[in-house]
């Protein structure tokens, strides 16, 4: 939830969305306009439940990976998966 996703959020929740993030670190306040946040390692039970999907993630080695094959299979049929970051998928 860095200053991309904060305001992906924002403007989600302004259209009626339901927003649902996930973060390192979950103790932070949550950002205007999000409705829940779970941990990273947690990422799963935001993909279930969405029907679209932001990555906001710079590519760092931590971050490599982070959508792979099984999340992709993970996500709801016709979910959208938007990437706004510098990205390569495995």
């Amino acid at each position: 939830m860095g200053s991309i996703g904060c305001e992906v959020a924002k403007k989600a929740s302004t259209l009626g969305m339901r927003v649902i993030a996930s973060r390192e670190h979950t103790g932070k306040e949550k950002p205007l306009g999000v409705d829940e946040i779970f941990s990273s390692d947690q990422i799963e039970r935001v993909l279930v439940q969405s029907d679209y999907v932001v990555l906001a993630v710079p590519l760092t080695a931590d971050a490599r990976g982070l959508i792979d094959r099984k999340r992709l299979g993970a996500m709801k049929p016709g979910a959208c998966l938007i990437n706004v970051g510098p990205w390569s998928f495995n």
